[in-house]
């Protein structure tokens, strides 16, 4: 049976007739769904905010067959995350302004408009793809806005900074600005003024890696189109005292030799039982699995507590989500 391919419906044709591959949604207008009207497809998908969501998604596409046969690979460009993402919210009836809004700031004598991103927007798989490889980010890169409307001229309505963004990685100092500022009848907000600054912590993604990449290179390094394999992980089970971090990170090189960490993290439960499951095998490619050129660079290094060890991953676990105990 033909697997699937999720990208955006604009690309459909081109992977039909260039990649002889079935789109999830195509321009006919068929598999964008609806996030409030509960359909699945490419909308719901991109617009997902946690990963769980997203795998709910793709299951739903056929209920007759595998996820990972609905939907193979991802491909996802710099548009898609950028400038198409108001038609992803607009096609699920959400409002764009609760991922990406625009307020203005004054400068001298003129207000200069100033474009920021939310929390929905980073935590879309739109943006967990495209700007952070699908690894664990810390979120540190957003800052503190205070704002509220202000009469313009012709009786418009604007949204207008009371003050100079706070602009610090502590997450406590961001919290009491904003505390602060709403005391004082501000609107204030945790945002970043760049899509590619995380300002909001995200887990790694579990059941998505990158295995190829484009030549051209477009937005702070990122490449203009990826393309991830939809995969089960191998299933990392083991012992610790409870509450102890555990963390598998490993390097990772594409096929256009940008470098980047994928990286996990848990905290063993009250049981003392921690899992991951890592979507990248350190083994290599294996005859009748996908031939990708992004791969680690060597084994995982999984640090449980105080303690660090190699761990090496072979793509049949991956492939079949079987466990590996540690």
């Amino acid at each position: 049976t033909a697997y699937g391919i999720m990208s955006w419906w604009d690309y459909g044709h081109l992977i039909e007739y260039v990649g002889h591959r079935i789109p999830n949604a195509n321009p006919f207008q068929q598999g964008i769904g609806s996030v409030t009207k509960n359909v699945s497809g490419s909308s719901p998908f991109f617009l997902a905010e946690n990963e769980s969501q997203a795998e709910r998604v793709l299951a739903a596409l056929d209920l007759n067959r595998s996820k990972y046969m609905n939907t193979k690979y991802v491909m996802i460009d710099q548009p898609m995350a950028v400038g198409k993402f108001h038609a992803m919210a607009a096609w699920s009836s959400i409002p764009y302004s609760k991922y990406v809004a625009g307020v203005y700031q004054q400068q001298g004598d003129s207000w200069v408009p100033v474009q920021i991103w939310r929390e929905s927007y980073f935590k879309s798989m739109a943006a967990r793809m495209y700007f952070f490889d699908g690894t664990e980010t810390a979120g540190d890169m957003g800052v503190g806005l205070a704002y509220r409307p202000m009469d313009a001229e012709n009786g418009i309505t604007v949204t207008v900074l009371t003050e100079a963004p706070m602009i610090t990685k502590n997450r406590t100092e961001l919290e009491a600005f904003i505390n602060e500022s709403r005391s004082k009848g501000d609107n204030a907000e945790i945002a970043a003024m760049s899509p590619a600054n995380a300002a909001f912590p995200l887990e790694a993604l579990q059941h998505y890696r990158l295995v190829h990449e484009s030549e051209n290179t477009i937005t702070n390094g990122q490449k203009f189109v990826k393309i991830f394999e939809h995969v089960p992980g191998a299933v990392i089970s083991g012992n610790a005292p409870a509450g102890t971090k555990v963390v598998a990170a490993v390097l990772i090189m594409t096929n256009q030799n940008r470098a980047f960490i994928y990286q996990q993290s848990n905290t063993s439960d009250a049981n003392g039982r921690f899992t991951l499951v890592l979507p990248y095998s350190t083994e290599g490619p294996i005859v009748g699995g996908t031939n990708f050129d992004t791969k680690p660079m060597g084994a995982y290094q999984l640090s449980v507590g105080d303690k660090v060890y190699e761990l090496k991953v072979p793509e049949q676990y991956v492939l079949s989500g079987d466990v590996i105990t540690s």
